[in-house]
């Protein structure tokens, strides 16, 4: 049996090829001898840098930057192995991973995707939105012309949108570069189950994040695609419309969210679904 895995990083937790070789190990308590590719995944935001450093020859330089508290932190960013390309990720300066909890606001957050994962209420949502169109409309006073409504305008707090208004930038989806320069499609076309994931499978996945990324792709090829997630969200059933044929949760037992996102936890919990996965496969 041949297996490709790429998953994206469980945020907090697990990074994608940590995720990938705790399915790996799975996998292996029931087959042995497959033969099992774990492939690094990002869709643009964390894990970037390490989905492209890992699988195109780069290295990582770490510097000092300002954090999203104002304190230095250690930033990571990777350059190709033709020394003339930077892959940086923002989560890596100013990521919510490096805010402690009692110290999160959502009024650091962006608009109605991204806000109530960091506790906006409506009313906090409907004034981000209005500063934001206005903070669009001031970048047009100076000259410099941009479609806020652009997909990816909103990514990363609105740096998709400052990036075209004050540069010459161009967007592109995250998660299709990833996938074109990580050649997943040369691993995917000769497996027999494709594996994928992240670490909260919910609605917002099916507009294009990782594991649809995947998914699709695999669909090319009529592979069948498995996903496993730290968590099940509200919407999680319209990814079967996306390529996703059946999607599990990890978690076993009902725990604190700081013990289910505990690396060792995460871990287990992972290796230990995909095992009992496999072993339904098997004795189909």
């Amino acid at each position: 049996m041949k297996i490709t895995i790429a998953m994206d990083s469980l945020k907090g937790s697990l990074s994608s090829l940590e995720a990938g070789h705790a399915a790996e190990k799975g996998i292996k308590k029931v087959y042995p001898d497959a033969d099992i590719s774990v492939r690094a995944l990002a869709d643009g935001g964390e894990g970037t840098v390490e989905a492209l450093v890992c699988t195109m020859g780069g290295k990582l330089q770490t510097i000092t930057v300002t954090g999203p508290l104002g304190k230095p932190v250690s930033c990571s960013y990777g350059i190709l192995s033709d020394t003339s390309t930077a892959v940086i990720e923002m989560s890596g300066a100013a990521g919510i991973t490096l805010v402690p909890k009692e110290l999160r606001n959502p009024m650091n957050g962006c608009s109605a995707v991204y806000g109530p994962q960091k506790g906006a209420s409506p009313e906090i949502i409907r004034d981000m939105d209005r500063w934001l169109s206005r903070y669009a409309q001031i970048a047009a006073m100076t000259g410099r012309s941009a479609n806020p409504n652009m997909s990816g305008a909103g990514a990363a707090g609105g740096l998709g949108f400052a990036f075209m208004a004050f540069t010459n930038a161009v967007l592109e989806s995250g998660v299709k570069i990833i996938l074109e320069e990580t050649h997943l499609e040369n691993y995917i076309k000769n497996a027999d189950i494709v594996i994928t994931g992240e670490g909260r499978l919910d609605g917002q996945t099916a507009m294009g994040k990782a594991p649809v990324g995947v998914a699709r792709l695999a669909k090319k090829f009529k592979k069948p695609v498995l996903c496993f997630a730290g968590c099940v969200g509200e919407g999680a059933a319209t990814c079967i419309n996306e390529g996703i044929d059946a999607f599990f949760p990890i978690l076993r037992n009902v725990v604190t969210l700081d013990e289910a996102m505990a690396r060792e936890n995460a871990e287990h919990n992972m290796a230990a679904t995909v095992e009992q996965v496999f072993r339904a496969i098997k004795v189909i």
